[in-house]
């Protein structure tokens, strides 16, 4: 009964801020989320943020390394494993979230990655942490492996499940761009974004947030196209979520909002706010020098940095003026097709909005190539233009003589009228 009432209430409140509008150009500021970080994956960018560097209690939000490092780890999903009883147990012990698994059920370890990210079960974490690596312990210490691969040096787990424990933390913007790298596993994608699965043996079907809460709550989640969420009573209400705004795709990161109802709103005004109020701008032009990188080798010591595909920068419309700067990496011995050469940092007047990775587009041999191409294409056209000059020139001189020929026979013509 309690249940239900809590329920009422929530969609009376989810109903009330869908019939009531908000401006959302103005509220970003005034949202009062502790912990947040939105970032574009097409431009590489944080776009908003608060105390996105601060250490957090992630919660549940741990079981997107958990899940990525299974799947990387894992190499038949297909193959089953058992549900212990230990699995079962140690989520009762701890009042973690369980998936429904039945003890000794047999599951594949597809059903586990589901489990784990749609239903939060922790005993689906558990098998998965088996299956990978044979224990928890195990598979713990590929996770943070994994996150120092990834350059998250404000992360570490303790644990799979997320449970709060004094050296299990990580950052909003940590977690973002563990999103980021992980939706760019397919398999990862497909169940980050399912809306519901059924498990192989038929016996359970797991709907996600967007779907109980579009369903039962009558809350708007139509932006939303994928999610994890998380909670623990230090840790608050956590989501990662994957969410669509206008023509682009945002991953935002929330940690300790005040309850489910509260998340599923900040992210329909985050992605109003940046739809309406934001657009594409171009970094430069096709070709433009953006600096040279300097390398350690002799032959060959410096590489010069052009615009050779599309840049861009995602900003508020209100934005005038744009500035970058090119930030070589230093001690680079030679310079291949693709490597991670420099950044570009962009400027709205003195605040940074963007660092963008600047990847070679070509060799370093093939830099010095293109480069006396360029010069070489400007002494030709140089040239021609001192062709089209001189025959422009010789043409006009012989107009010219034709005049003074013209000029003198009819002067010789009318002296001799003349002189008769």
């Amino acid at each position: 009964m309690l249940k239900k009432l809590t329920l009422f209430i929530v969609s009376i409140v989810c109903m009330i801020g869908s019939i009531s509008p908000v401006n959302a150009s103005n509220t970003l500021s005034d949202l009062e989320i502790p912990y947040l970080c939105v970032y574009s994956p097409k431009y590489n960018q944080v776009l908003y943020s608060n105390n996105e560097y601060e250490k957090m209690l992630p919660a549940s939000m741990t079981k997107i390394m958990t899940v990525l490092v299974a799947i990387e780890n894992i190499k038949d999903l297909s193959k089953e494993t058992e549900i212990k009883t230990e699995y079962i147990a140690y989520a009762l012990e701890t009042h973690l979230n369980l998936a429904g698994f039945e003890e000794h059920e047999m599951v594949t370890g597809e059903d586990l990655l589901y489990g784990a990210l749609i239903k939060s079960g922790a005993e689906a974490c558990m098998g998965l942490a088996t299956l990978a690596a044979g224990s928890e312990k195990a598979f713990v210490k590929k996770m943070n492996a994994k996150a120092k691969e990834l350059g998250l040096t404000s992360t570490h787990f303790e644990n799979v499940t997320g449970i709060e424990s004094e050296n299990h933390y990580s950052t909003a913007y940590d977690i973002a761009m563990l999103t980021n790298y992980a939706l760019q596993n397919e398999t990862f994608k497909k169940v980050y974004t399912c809306s519901k699965y059924k498990t192989s043996n038929g016996k359970h079907t797991f709907k996600s947030l967007k779907l109980r809460y579009a369903n039962k709550e009558g809350c708007d989640t139509s932006e939303m196209l994928g999610c994890k969420t998380g909670y623990e009573d230090h840790a608050g209400y956590c989501i990662s979520a994957l969410i669509q705004s206008g023509e682009e795709e945002l991953i935002v990161v929330i940690g300790k909002d005040q309850s489910r109802v509260d998340y599923v709103q900040h992210l329909k005004i985050i992605s109003d706010y940046f739809k309406g109020d934001y657009q594409t701008r171009k970094l430069g032009y096709y070709t433009k020098k953006l600096g040279t990188v300097k390398t350690t080798s002799f032959l060959f010591n410096s590489y010069k940095a052009r615009i050779l595909s599309k840049i861009e920068v995602f900003v508020e419309k209100s934005t005038s003026e744009l500035r970058y700067e090119f930030v070589p990496i230093e001690n680079l011995k030679n310079i291949s097709q693709g490597d991670h050469i420099a950044d570009i940092k962009v400027y709205d007047n003195k605040n940074l909005i963007s660092t963008i990775p600047y990847y070679a587009p070509y060799s370093l041999v093939t830099s010095y190539l293109i480069e006396w191409g360029i010069i070489l294409i400007y002494i030709l056209l140089v040239i021609l233009a001192l062709l089209i000059l001189l025959v422009q020139a010789r043409k006009i001189y012989r107009r010219h003589r034709r005049k003074v020929r013209a000029k003198k026979r009819a002067e010789r013509e009318k002296r001799m009228k003349s002189s008769r």
